[in-house]
């Protein structure tokens, strides 16, 4: 059984080839540069954003401690 083509399967078959020269001279395609993922604050982000998480929670986790230390 044969699918139909859609204008967005139309378009990705006949998209041209958009390149453009990363910082090092190399070649890159452009929707390489252009993903979040790749970015280099994305990347940061992605990495402290467990430790920030546990951090807060260690610190409300603490407040709650000392909270209950102070009433009794």
């Amino acid at each position: 059984m044969k699918q139909g083509r859609t204008p967005g399967a139309a378009a990705r078959g006949a998209a041209p080839l958009l390149r453009q020269r990363k910082q090092d001279g190399m070649l890159a395609h452009q929707r390489y540069l252009a993903a979040p993922g790749y970015h280099p604050g994305a990347l940061v982000i992605a990495a402290l954003g467990p430790a920030v998480g546990a951090a807060v929670l260690a610190g409300i986790l603490a407040a709650i401690a000392l909270g209950v230390r102070v009433t009794l």
